[in-house]
């Protein structure tokens, strides 16, 4: 069971909740953003207290490439997981990637390795 806060990044509201409700049963508490400015809105409202970023790669207004960029200038050890049902280039930095579709298994299993990874991001 996991305990933290989740930003779950994705255009399609459908998607958000879907990850937010996995995530919430195994133990998160989630916020959601439609767009990569929203979430770095976000980022900086919770100012620290994130645990994992889960983001589509592909969105309007920022990009989830532009927002590990974001991100990571000010919080470097948020955890990231990148998404989409585009292949992607190896990532550096440790970001995760999760192609689309998935299941609830393999979503789990890929945020407990990016956390895993990345321990402690609260309270830097």
């Amino acid at each position: 069971m996991n305990t933290g806060i989740a930003l779950i990044v994705d255009d399609e509201p459908a998607v958000r909740g879907y990850i937010a409700t996995i995530l919430e049963e195994d133990g998160l508490e989630t916020r959601q953003a439609s767009s990569g400015a929203e979430a770095l809105s976000v980022v900086k409202e919770l100012a620290g207290r994130l645990d994992l970023i889960v983001s589509d790669v592909v969105m309007p207004d920022g990009d989830g490439l532009w927002l590990v960029r974001s991100v990571a200038e000010s919080y470097p050890k948020i955890p990231i997981i990148l998404m989409s049902a585009l292949p992607m280039p190896a990532l550096d930095g440790g970001i995760e990637f999760l192609p689309k579709p998935f299941s609830t298994e393999v979503l789990l299993a890929v945020v407990r390795k990016a956390r895993v990874k990345k321990p402690g991001s609260v309270g830097y």
